[in-house]
């Protein structure tokens, strides 16, 4: 199984948005990407996890969509959206 390391991108307001990038070592190259926005109104966030082609069905979008829904659980968001 790959592994595969993450690296939050800091600088985004984290209340309402969060993103995460997938590398794959040894150099880190970045694979894929799990980000979210949240509506404040209705708690709910719209996520994505796109990963670049010569990676897919390699469970990098697997691990990104768990990544993000342990992330809402413990937010308390509402539901998600894909």
């Amino acid at each position: 199984m790959q592994r595969f390391i993450l690296n939050n991108l800091e600088q985004l307001d984290q209340k309402e948005t969060d993103a995460w990038l997938a590398g794959v070592p040894p150099k880190q190259k970045i694979v894929g990407l799990g980000s979210y926005h949240l509506d404040p109104a209705t708690q709910r966030a719209e996520i994505a996890f796109p990963v670049a082609d010569a990676w897919q069905g390699k469970g990098i979008g697997t691990f990104l969509m768990q990544m993000l829904v342990r992330i809402a659980k413990s937010k308390n968001i509402k539901g998600l959206t894909a």
